[in-house]
């Protein structure tokens, strides 16, 4: 399963890429739409993916938003399967730990742990989504990766 969301976001992003700058068009069961925000999304039977600088629309509301600057984010339906991620400038490592730490309170349990040489990774998991938090030091970028529980 893994393997083809992977796969069938590759083409999405291709297919985006390639048709970006069309505006609103449906092409043969691909549908491509630029957004007022500056997002695009394209569709392609029962899978869509969106891009965009701004948190997701269809983020959960049970899983905080990190504190910084959205550089990028995309977010992928693949038959009723979603998969969101958020790229995001931030002050620092302890915003991420904290970040971390406040999920572990919600009820997310730590898995895999990176925190070595200023980078940090962490895995988490809760009842409905899985959610992977990773920092680098070199750039203060970090990343949110949620996903549905299967």
């Amino acid at each position: 399963m893994k393997k083809r969301l992977l796969a069938v976001l590759v083409v999405s992003v291709l297919a985006l890429v390639m048709l970006s700058g069309c505006g609103g068009i449906n092409v043969g069961g691909v549908k491509v739409s630029d957004n007022a925000d500056g997002s695009s999304k394209v569709s392609i039977g029962g899978t869509s993916v969106e891009t965009g600088a701004s948190w997701p629309s269809s983020w959960p509301s049970d899983i905080p938003k990190l504190n910084g600057t959205v550089k990028s984010s995309v977010s992928t339906d693949v038959h009723s399967s979603a998969g969101l991620s958020v790229f995001l400038s931030v002050a620092n490592i302890d915003v991420v730990k904290a970040y971390a730490n406040d999920l572990m309170s919600k009820g997310y349990t730590a898995g895999t742990t990176l925190d070595e040489g200023g980078d940090y990774a962490v895995s988490l998991k809760g009842s409905a989504y899985n959610v992977s938090v990773t920092y680098s030091h070199d750039t203060n970028d970090a990343s949110v990766t949620v996903t549905a529980v299967q």
